[in-house]
């Protein structure tokens, strides 16, 4: 199993970009593929009575789906950085189903098909919206090819952590939770052994502070 010491590199550059309680140097990183082929090796397969001991939380927008593609389909061409914010939330509200209809972003397949034989989990922020949920939901259950997609709404009243709508967390080999909350809660999923690859750096800190490992994606490598 994973320990906390060691890093995932999703980046093709130099950069580090792993935020993790212990940091390691960079040329002491892996790449997704050592890491995955280690962790799923014979020589490494988790036994039956043994508990996976780490988790793997992978978020959407910016990592699998491509948002600002979908930005620029609704504004002629025009991206995330060239229409102001409130122009893209009014416009992504008059689109419906704006989340199912994502394209994935340029290697999201990759990263996706790379970590998928860990049982990972999808850990997405919402919009005010209420049916950005779903559509979220919608997305996943059309594109991640597994057969039972879990949804765990835990975005509640005032931007409380809490179950709103859902069934208990499951697990197994075809089955992916997929947890929808505020951005800004996303730490409340952290703990050791707990791994964020997310888009947004910002959210790394309080992951960290809980004593997960979290992966400022940029790209996939190799």
């Amino acid at each position: 199993s994973m320990s906390m010491k060691r890093c995932v590199d999703l980046t093709t550059d130099d950069d580090s970009v792993i935020i993790s309680p212990e940091k390691k140097p960079k040329h002491q990183q892996q790449s997704i593929k050592a890491f995955v082929s280690s962790e799923t090796s014979p020589s490494t397969k988790i036994a039956p009575n043994e508990k996976q001991t780490y988790k793997i939380f992978c978020d959407l927008d910016g990592v699998l789906c491509d948002f600002d593609e979908g930005v620029k389909r609704i504004f002629n061409g025009r991206g995330t950085k060239q229409v102001s914010t409130s122009q893209m939330w009014s416009g992504i509200n008059r689109t419906h189903g704006f989340y199912a209809k994502l394209p994935w972003t340029r290697d999201g397949r990759q990263l996706w098909d790379a970590i998928r034989p860990l049982n990972p989990d999808i850990l997405t922020g919402v919009a005010q919206m209420k049916s950005t949920r779903g559509h979220k939901v919608q997305w996943c259950t059309r594109e991640l090819g597994v057969s039972d997609i879990n949804h765990i709404d835990m975005s509640g009243l005032k931007q409380a952590h809490q179950l709103v709508n859902g069934r208990s967390r499951r697990y197994g080999d075809n089955i992916v939770n997929v947890i929808t909350c505020w951005s800004r809660n996303k730490h409340c999923e952290s703990k050791r052994g707990a791994i964020l690859i997310d888009d947004r750096e910002d959210l790394g800190i309080k992951w960290v502070e809980k004593g997960g490992v979290f992966v400022h994606h940029t790209c996939t490598s190799n």
